[in-house]
């Protein structure tokens, strides 16, 4: 999550949808500072946010934790709206344009998209997905 203003929604996001943490990748992320606090307008206060080297290896602790793993690709048939969640989830979010990468796919239990309100809109900025 390169773009600040992206991470500050994602954070936002996260706290509105009771999230309790993020997960973003230490080599591609921007910091969580002062001005990211800022935008995300009290998101980074409810939810922390961690920076992992290896993804993979974080989402394969989280699911040893006894976290469901949904990878979230606007490709899939399957809506987030008729997956049965549990009471411990992760979603992964790809990048935008690229969608997941194809090993972050495999670490996933379900692949699920999030259903379009409107045909022409196949999918959102990583920023408001949640």
């Amino acid at each position: 999550m390169s773009n600040p203003q992206n991470l500050a929604a994602i954070l936002r996001n996260a706290a509105f949808l009771g999230a309790d943490a993020v997960l973003l990748l230490k080599t591609r992320s921007a910091d969580v500072n002062p001005s990211i606090v800022r935008v995300a307008v009290g998101g980074a206060e409810y939810v922390r946010a961690f920076k992992v080297i290896n993804l993979a290896r974080s989402l394969d602790k989280l699911r040893d934790l006894g976290f469901a793993v949904y990878g979230l690709d606007e490709r899939r048939e399957r809506t987030t709206a008729e997956a049965q969640f549990g009471p411990r989830n992760v979603l992964v979010l790809g990048a935008e344009g690229e969608g997941l990468r194809q090993r972050t796919k495999k670490f996933s239990d379900q692949l699920l998209r999030i259903p379009a309100g409107r045909s022409g809109i196949e999918s959102l900025n990583v920023a408001v997905a949640l």
